[in-house]
């Protein structure tokens, strides 16, 4: 009667250890179905189609001064951005605010929100910091990047 006793409690224990374990494999397979791959902003090279009115974006204002932009814009018409690696074109069809600078821009992938306050003006040259709101349509991944941009014309 013992030695049944002491049987069926290893054996229950047994069953028990191997439970907890498949329980831990089927929730790291679930977390790893859930990853997203969020949208990220990649940097450009200066478009050549820019005039002498542009409005120009970095990650820092050191950024900036070596040229590493995340966006561009002719003033008016066109952006031109690289997300995911990928060069986009988005077309400008709203006018904004340059004390105030707040922008909505769409294609067929991506949502972009940009938001910026006017830090100072000098020689028509408007300095900004603010951040890009990218959205991945399809997945709705969001990423929030700060940037400093100065927009106006060279003179």
């Amino acid at each position: 009667m013992r030695k049944g006793v002491i049987f069926a409690m290893m054996s229950w224990a047994l069953v028990a250890c191997n439970k907890k374990e498949t329980e831990k494999v089927e929730r790291i397979q679930d977390s790893a179905m859930v990853q997203m791959v969020l949208p990220i902003l990649n940097t450009i090279a200066l478009p050549e189609e820019l005039g002498e009115c542009s409005c120009k974006m970095a990650a820092s204002e050191t950024d900036f001064k070596e040229g590493k932009l995340l966006y561009a814009d002719d003033y008016g018409n066109t952006a031109y951005l690289k997300i995911n690696g990928e060069d986009f074109v988005f077309t400008l069809d709203e006018s904004f605010d340059l004390e105030n600078f707040d922008r909505k821009l769409e294609n067929e992938k991506y949502l972009l929100h940009i938001v910026h306050q006017n830090e100072k003006s000098h020689d028509g040259i408007h300095t900004y910091r603010g951040q890009i709101k990218l959205v991945d349509k399809k997945t709705n991944s969001t990423s929030v990047i700060p940037v400093y941009a100065e927009c106006g014309c060279a003179s």
